[in-house]
């Protein structure tokens, strides 16, 4: 009988996540949960309009399963996804041989009394084909190997056959399918997405000094981060530090040293620095991720107030590198006069714009500023403005 309230239920047992695994039980907090009576049991997509991962189940499969079942659903997609199976899924050809590969390597790690009789378990397929290499922990490119020596009858009775395909659902922001795929960029910003995820929780996990997995350590050590485009650190330092303002103030704490009996004099620096980013219609998704990548790097080293404009410049937006709260919010014209007005108009010591460049001459900028272009952008209209740079195509 179904639940009146699926996600209800979903939040009922992940509380059981939380309390059994907290790591993947926070991860899963992260995720939308969305019920979809299309799917044969349950899937993994991603809006792409927020670039954000959904949970989509079936509610009448999900109401047949005990308790312990629903649980190792939920923990079997979400090790899909700290797993990155599918955004690497195009790496290999027969799609549905490549999910029975990782379901076997991903069973493996979870109690086989939390799982459905129908999973892919390596017994199974070690008593079934015994011919083949069914060593245990060998990972799911090892698996795909091996179901890839199957003659092709065999693939086509487990249903393997080259027509196979993941469920893998890219959807609008509305929640319906589009039937489009990710661009390897937008793969790019998602994977940088999910490992700042695991690194936050797993800090998370640390500071209440819970357990973490083995397999989330060992994945940590193999995350390779994305490099800035410019040495940021230095040029910034030496950007910021060009324009520094200070506030004098006294503290009656500590007594002045060149006259005693009065408060110490203080000097407090105020960098303000404002970052402009281009979210006109000229700026396509790939631009923009790489303006995120570089604005990443920077917020580990300056305070930002990062704002977004088109012929408008838009109210204050957050953005960490460890978080993807910085979503589109603009796509019309571009008017890099709107953005130099704004900035000459308010109190920002400095101010970097990201950018395509494709707009009108700005007007006169009466502070310090430096436009950084993207590396397909143009600089004609900005290079006789200020200072700029531009980024490097790989």
């Amino acid at each position: 009988m179904e639940h009146k309230n699926l996600i209800l239920d979903i939040s009922r047992i992940s509380k059981k996540l939380l309390i059994k695994d907290i790591f993947y039980g926070l991860f899963l907090t992260t995720i939308e949960k969305k019920e979809n009576k299309d799917i044969p049991f349950a899937a993994v997509g991603v809006n792409k309009s927020s670039m954000e991962f959904v949970l989509y189940i079936n509610p009448i499969e999900w109401f047949k399963l005990a308790d312990e079942v629903k649980y190792g659903l939920l923990l079997h997609e979400v090790k899909h996804l700290t797993n990155f199976h599918l955004l690497t899924g195009d790496l290999y050809t027969n799609h549905k041989m490549d999910n029975i590969g990782c379901d076997i390597e991903i069973n493996q790690t979870i109690d086989r009394s939390y799982l459905p009789s129908s999973g892919c378990f390596l017994d199974e397929f070690a008593t079934k084909y015994p011919k083949l290499d069914w060593k245990a922990s060998a990972g799911r490119d090892h698996y795909y190997r091996e179901l890839n020596k199957l003659s092709e009858e065999e693939k086509e009775d487990l249903g393997i056959d080259e027509k196979s395909k993941h469920i893998w659902i890219v959807t609008d922001k509305d929640g319906n399918a589009t039937g489009e795929s990710l661009s390897e960029s937008q793969k790019d910003a998602l994977r940088v997405q999910v490992e700042s995820t695991i690194e936050s929780i797993a800090e998370e996990v640390a500071k209440s000094q819970g357990s973490l997995p083995s397999e989330i350590n060992d994945l940590i050590k193999g995350f390779k981060k994305p490099k800035p485009k410019y040495n940021y650190k230095k040029y910034i330092r030496n950007f910021v530090g060009n324009s520094t303002k200070y506030i004098i103030s006294r503290t009656k704490l500590k007594e002045n040293q060149r006259f005693p009996g009065t408060a110490k004099v203080t000097l407090k620096p105020t960098n303000r620095l404002l970052v402009l980013v281009d979210q006109s219609g000229s700026v396509s998704q790939p631009e923009l991720f790489e303006f995120l990548n570089e604005i990443a790097h920077l917020s580990k080293n300056t305070d930002l107030e990062i704002r977004a404009f088109d012929t408008s410049v838009y109210p204050p937006t957050k953005y960490r590198a460890n978080s993807n709260e910085f979503k589109r919010t603009a796509c019309g014209g571009t008017s890099f006069t709107e953005a130099i007005n704004f900035y000459n108009s308010q109190n920002y010591n400095n101010c970097l714009i990201f950018t395509d460049g494709h707009a009108e001459t700005p007007p006169v900028c009466n502070k310090t500023l430096l436009w950084v272009i993207s590396s397909n952008g143009s600089e004609e209209s900005i290079k006789n403005h200020a200072k700029w740079l531009k980024i490097p195509k790989d």
